[in-house]
């Protein structure tokens, strides 16, 4: 019996929060007490994810154009400590972070339909050669693995490298990105692109145009974050 509980004590899995480093025996790899300090999005609106202060509202951008995109689906509000995860977990190699966020993220959001592929948004090869990974890929990888749905790469790229794009307001961005991604292939008629952050919207609205007019009926958005910039569309 004693043998029995000295094993059980050394191969017991105990995980370490990636918050406050204590060990804790939850199948996630942030805490229960340290998720509920996290800033999860609640009353948002029912298009663009932006935080609002009331719920079951479209946003001010939204009422006034009415994105290519039909949802955003998202897990927390770009702020601390969230927004301390997701830049080392996107350029510095530090993906458990995003995997982290992503499967809370998973766990938070009620997708109501099942679209028929992931996509995570492209980045150009210079960039990626420079970054060793795309992060999009990495959350698309999760939510297919964790939701069973089919991850395709092969329906969208980044033909032209451009300027990074975080410290560009919407119309910059939208000047930033022309022409820069094109559809490769029929895609199928439900998909959904997956990213890190919704900021202005400005890349998923572009990708959703070009998604819908190579054929698409519906496209859905999954991310980690939304922060609090409405859309200048």
């Amino acid at each position: 019996m004693l043998r029995s509980f000295k094993n059980s004590c050394l191969f017991f899995n105990h995980k370490r929060c990636l918050l406050c480093q204590l060990k804790h025996k939850g199948k996630q790899r942030i805490c229960k007490p340290c998720q509920q300090t996290l800033p999860w999005l609640k009353a948002q609106c029912l298009r663009c994810a932006l935080p609002l202060r009331s719920e079951n509202n479209l946003c001010p951008a939204c009422l006034r154009k009415t994105p290519y995109f039909d949802r955003v689906y998202c897990g927390f509000t770009y702020s601390f400590p969230i927004d301390a995860l997701i830049p080392p977990g996107k350029f510095n190699n530090r993906t458990d972070y995003l995997e982290a966020i992503c499967e809370l993220t998973i766990a938070s959001v009620c997708i109501s339909e099942k679209p028929d592929c992931l996509i995570p948004v492209p980045m150009h090869p210079r960039k990626i050669l420079s970054r060793e990974y795309n992060h999009a890929w990495i959350l698309a990888r999760k939510l297919s693995q964790t939701l069973d749905i089919p991850l395709r790469n092969d329906l969208l790229i980044k033909s032209m490298h451009t300027a990074d794009q975080r410290d560009l307001n919407a119309v910059k961005r939208r000047q930033n990105l022309r022409n820069s991604f094109s559809c490769t292939k029929t895609p199928p008629l439900h998909v959904m692109l997956v990213d890190d952050v919704i900021t202005t919207g400005t890349t998923a609205n572009m990708i959703s145009k070009i998604l819908r007019q190579a054929g698409c009926k519906r496209v859905d958005i999954f991310a980690l974050a939304r922060t609090d910039k409405p859309s200048s569309k």
